[in-house]
C-alpha cells in the first residue's frame, strides 16, 4: 500500500493554552502554585476537560481587560514533604483554594506544541470565583468551577483617590502622596498649599503607575510604563483637578487628554505595560490624481506614531461584519481649556471653534453638528516676566495650544462618514493587541485592501473545539479602497 502523504493545501493547527494562578496561604505567607493547560506534560498539575471555556476580552478604552474562565470541577490536593515523608493536606475543588486577588497569567497560541513560547494574553487577578452543580438530561450530574477577574489595569480602578482629602489633610492611600511626590502640595506653618507647578505629561503618567504599584507588589508583578510616543510638550496643571474623586484611572484617562492622546495598559514580553501615546490615527490620503494610489496608509506611517501594523489575510477570516453612518459626523469643532487658572487667565472659558471645510461634513447636509470638547492640558514652557506681560503671553501660547488641537481633529473628522466600524473573527492570534492597526489582505493584488484601528480584542478558546479571536475597530478604509478600486466586486475575489 502507498504511504498515504498528508495534503499540503490543508492546514492542520493545535492550538494552546495555558493558565497559572498564584494563591497565597496567607497575609505575606507562602505561595502554591495551579497550572491548567491544554497540553498533556509531566509538569503541570491538571489538564483541561472538554467542558472547558476561556474568554480573555480588553477594550482600548476600558481601564482593564477582564477574562472567564469555566472548568471542569475536579478534586485539587495540597501537598507537603517533610520527614515523615509527603502527605496530603487538603483535598478540595479548585474553589476551596482560591481567593479574590489571586495572580493568575493565561497564555495562548493557535499553534503551539510546547508552553515556552506561548505568548501572554493576559495578567491580572482573580476578583471572582463560583461553583456550579447541575444535572444533565440523563442523569450525570455536572460541576463546574467559574473564575473571573481583571487584568493588572484593575489596580488604578481599586485605588480611590480624593484630592480635596489630600490638599486638607496632606494624605494619600499606600502612604504615596502623590502631589507631594508630584511638588504641587506643599506643607507650610498654616497648613498644605497648592502651587501651580505643572509637570510633564509622560511623567505625570508614570507618578499613576507608581502610586497604584504598591497593589501589584503584593502578587509578584509590576509596571512597565512606555511614553516613547508621548506627548512631552505637554504639561497637567494640579489647578485641573482639584475637586477631583474617584478611581485613580478617572483621574489619569482625563488628565491625558483624549481624544488627542490615549492611555492603556497591554501585556508586555516580561510586565504588563502603562502606555501612553498621541494618538496614532491617520488621515488616509488622497490626492484625486491616481485613484489606486490614495486611500493608502502604511506601516511606516502607523510605526512612527507608535503603533504597530499586523498582517491578516482573508484565508483566516471567519466572519466580518463592517458598517458605516453618519451618526459621528461632524460639521463645527469646538475646543475650551481648562488648563489655566481662572483667575489668571480668563482665556480658559474662550471656544476655539471652526467648520471642518469637507463636502461630507457639510452643514446644509447635516445642520449644525458642534463637537464640544475640553483640553485638559496645556503647552510648556510659562511666559517669565510682570503679571501683565506674562497674562498676554500665556493667552498667546494657550490660543495657539487651542488652534493645534482644534485642527488636528478636523483633519481626523473629516472624513468620518466615509470611515467604517465594524468587527473581524478570525483564527486565533494572540500577537494582535488593541491600539494595533490591522491591514487585512483579499482579493488579487492590493486594489481591495483595507487599514482599520483595533479598539477591542477578544479571545474565546475551548480545548478539542475552537480557538477565536475577535477584533473590534475603527476608522476602516474598507470604503474608500473600494470606492477607488475598478470593479471591487471581482477583484476581491
Amino acid at each position: 500500500m502507498a504511504d498515504l502523504l498528508p495534503n499540503p493545501g490543508v492546514h492542520s493547527f493545535r492550538p494552546g493554552c495555558e493558565i497559572t494562578i498564584w494563591h497565597r496561604t496567607g497575609a505575606g505567607g507562602p505561595q502554591f502554585m495551579y497550572k491548567i493547560t491544554s497540553l498533556t506534560e509531566a509538569l503541570v498539575h491538571a489538564s483541561m476537560g472538554e467542558n472547558t471555556t476561556v474568554t480573555v476580552s480588553k477594550g482600548l478604552y476600558d481601564p482593564a481587560g477582564e477574562f472567564q474562565i469555566t472548568l471542569p470541577d475536579k478534586p485539587i490536593e495540597l501537598r507537603i514533604s517533610d520527614e515523615a515523608g509527603e502527605r496530603i493536606t487538603k483535598r478540595d475543588s479548585l474553589y476551596g483554594f482560591l481567593e479574590p486577588m489571586d495572580r493568575i497569567e493565561i497564555r495562548m497560541n493557535r499553534n503551539q506544541l510546547t508552553t515556552g513560547d506561548m505568548p501572554v494574553v493576559l495578567r491580572g487577578f482573580v476578583r471572582g470565583i463560583g461553583r456550579e452543580e447541575a444535572m444533565s438530561p440523563d442523569g450525570k450530574p455536572i460541576r463546574s468551577v467559574v473564575i473571573s477577574g481583571h487584568d493588572c489595569g484593575a489596580a488604578f480602578t481599586i485605588l480611590q483617590v480624593d484630592v480635596i482629602t489630600a490638599i486638607q489633610e496632606g494624605k494619600w492611600p499606600y502612604g504615596a502622596n502623590l502631589l507631594s511626590a508630584w511638588g504641587a502640595l506643599t506643607r507650610t506653618t498654616g497648613g498644605p498649599e497648592m502651587n501651580a507647578a505643572k509637570l510633564p505629561l509622560p511623567q505625570f503618567v508614570k507618578l499613576c503607575a507608581d502610586t497604584v504599584e504598591p497593589i501589584l507588589d503584593q502578587v509578584g508583578l509590576r509596571f512597565d510604563v512606555d511614553t516613547d510616543f508621548a506627548p512631552d510638550n505637554e504639561e497637567v496643571s494640579p489647578m485641573s483637578l482639584p475637586s477631583f474623586e474617584g478611581p485613580m484611572w478617572n483621574l489619569m484617562s482625563r488628565m491625558v487628554d483624549r481624544p488627542w492622546n490615549e492611555v492603556f495598559v497591554r501585556e508586555g514580553p516580561v510586565w504588563p505595560e502603562v502606555v501612553c501615546r498621541r494618538t496614532p490615527w491617520v488621515v488616509p490620503r488622497w490626492s484625486g490624481d491616481n485613484p489606486n494610489e490614495n486611500y493608502e496608509i502604511t506601516a511606516e506611517r502607523v510605526e512612527a506614531l507608535g503603533s504597530r501594523m499586523r498582517q491578516i489575510d482573508m484565508e483566516e477570516v471567519i466572519e466580518l461584519r463592517a458598517h458605516r453612518d453618519d451618526s459621528e459626523v461632524v460639521t463645527v469643532v469646538m475646543v475650551r481649556s481648562a488648563a489655566a487658572h481662572p483667575f489668571e487667565n480668563q482665556f480658559a472659558l474662550t471656544l476655539q471653534d471652526a467648520p471642518i471645510d469637507n463636502p461630507n461634513n457639510s452643514p446644509s447636509m447635516f445642520g449644525w453638528r458642534a463637537a464640544q470638547m475640553e483640553s485638559m492640558l496645556s503647552s510648556n514652557g510659562a511666559p517669565q516676566g510682570n503679571p501683565e506681560v506674562r497674562f498676554i503671553e500665556l493667552n498667546k501660547s494657550l490660543n495657539t495650544f487651542l488652534i493645534q488641537r482644534r485642527e488636528w481633529l478636523k483633519a481626523m473628522w473629516s472624513r468620518n462618514a466615509d470611515l467604517e466600524q465594524g468587527s473581524l473573527q478570525i483564527r486565533g492570534r494572540s500577537t494582535i493587541h488593541v491600539g494595533d492597526y490591522i491591514h487585512v489582505r483579499r482579493g488579487m493584488g492590493s486594489g481591495v485592501d483595507w487599514v482599520a484601528y483595533v479598539v477591542r480584542v477578544t479571545h474565546q478558546y475551548m480545548p478539542f473545539n475552537k480557538y477565536i479571536t475577535t477584533l473590534e475597530y475603527i476608522r476602516s478604509t474598507q470604503y474608500l479602497r473600494r470606492s477607488a478600486a475598478d470593479n471591487p466586486w471581482d477583484t476581491e475575489r
